[in-house]
């Protein structure tokens, strides 16, 4: 499945966000199947942070039907927001 987001969220991520996202993928071989509660949710923050500058879709993967190696949510940035576009969504969020 194919899906296509941007969002307006204006949720702050942080520094130790981002540490905690490095740490943990170093520290945890992704198996999808794991169900990872705390990797769903590091990702959450990732599209998060794309969201501010880019279009992107998301190819869901959530039982490993595509590889069960690869993340549940597969992120493809389709193109880069110009700064009407990130002012447009910031009016409508």
């Amino acid at each position: 499945m194919l899906l296509t987001m941007t969002s307006s969220s204006t949720e702050a991520v942080s520094k130790e966000d981002i540490h905690e996202l490095l740490e943990h993928s170093v520290k945890n071989t992704h198996k999808v199947k794991d169900g990872d509660i705390k990797g769903d949710f590091i990702m959450e923050k990732c599209l998060l942070l794309f969201s501010k500058d880019y279009k992107y879709s998301v190819i869901t993967n959530f039982n490993g039907e595509l590889c069960g190696h690869y993340p549940s949510k597969i992120i493809l940035l389709e193109y880069q927001l110009t700064e009407g576009d990130q002012k447009k969504d910031n009016f409508h969020g």
